[in-house]
């Protein structure tokens, strides 16, 4: 008994002194692939939740995999995945807030309704179009069509 006690002791010992993968490094590969995701010319940001710092998961021998869950990438709220497919296999969800920022045509003085909007009402300014719901407009052709 004192030896098979002596035996577990000593493999939960190995086990605690195994390399454990960084946060970090998870963090790092939810951001490089949310970027590489997305619009190179877009202008955006990208919030993510903080991981458990209590989360321990084994060393990967492999070059960590992102994944979206739903595959095509936007503005909002989005889970992304961090997978290790080498000899001790994991997977972790962490999630992330997309910002899109665009210059977007506004309105530069308050219209009675059924005014017609011309060129000279419009101003260009930046704007966080994912929470705007109905739409937006950025070429002033497409006002009055």
């Amino acid at each position: 008994m004192k030896l098979h006690a002596l035996a577990l002791l000593f493999f939960f010992a190995i086990a605690l002194a195994a390399p454990m993968q960084s946060l970090q490094s998870i963090q790092d590969a939810v951001r490089t692939f949310v970027k590489s995701a997305l619009d190179a010319e877009g202008k955006y940001e990208l919030e993510q939740q903080p991981l458990d710092s209590h989360l321990q998961l084994p060393q990967c021998d492999e070059d960590l995999q992102a994944f979206s869950q739903t595959g095509e990438l936007k503005a909002g709220r989005m889970t992304i995945g961090v997978r290790c497919k080498g000899s001790k296999k994991w997977q972790i969800y962490s999630l992330v807030s997309i910002k899109s920022y665009k210059n977007v045509l506004v309105l530069s003085k308050p219209l009675r309704r059924g005014e017609m909007i011309h060129a000279e009402d419009l101003v260009s300014e930046n704007r966080e179009v994912g929470g705007l719901s109905h739409g937006y407009i950025i070429d002033p052709s497409e006002v009055n069509q």
